[in-house]
């Protein structure tokens, strides 16, 4: 496998992770909330939420599919061949069809749960009674402190990679280009 190839399923797994986290990020969202609007109790499991959650979910991933053929196309138009591509242009082209297919569908989302909620007539629950607490915050925070630990390993697997291709990383590193593309100043 040569470095083209590499960068190709380096940046190739990059655009999977970035993807399926977005995607991954609507399953983390609480039960009582739909695209930012409260939903009672009684309606949280029923057919049009579910129906709602279901096409965003299959939009996001038509989103993803569409963003990966782009990007693919655009690689291997640039370079000619697998072996010749440009794997930044794809990873590019990727992303700015993902990340921009999110506002539409995000968009259409929210609509549907707007109207909705006119059509039901939801409305947030007020609370009763206001209580000092000091672990409000804590209880309310969405994501817990253990999902943090997602960061961890993606830095300890970028250090296991950086030992494991040690040999491959080049000893002395040019730190300033000239006009004509060669390296001044080398340091080793």
């Amino acid at each position: 496998m040569n470095a083209t190839q590499t960068e190709w399923l380096v940046l190739g797994l990059l655009d999977a992770l970035i993807s399926l986290t977005m995607i991954g990020a609507v399953f983390l969202a609480p039960k009582h909330l739909l695209f930012g609007l409260y939903v009672p109790e009684a309606d949280r499991g029923s057919a049009e939420v579910g129906r709602i959650r279901g096409r965003h979910y299959g939009a996001m991933v038509a989103v993803w599919i569409l963003g990966l053929a782009v990007g693919a196309t655009v690689g291997l138009w640039s370079g000619g061949e697998w072996a010749e591509g440009s794997p930044e242009a794809a990873f590019g082209a990727a992303l700015v069809i993902q990340i921009g297919g999110l506002i539409p569908v995000w968009r259409s989302g929210r609509g549907q749960a707007l109207r909705l909620k006119q059509a039901r007539n939801w409305s947030a629950e007020k609370p009763s009674k206001i209580v000092i607490d000091l672990l409000f915050r804590q209880r309310q925070r969405l994501v817990g402190n253990g999902w943090f630990f997602i960061h961890l390993a993606i830095v300890l697997v970028c250090a296991a990679s950086a030992a494991l291709h040690w040999d491959v990383i080049p000893d002395p590193v040019p730190t300033h280009f000239g006009i004509s593309g060669g390296g001044r100043r080398i340091l080793a």
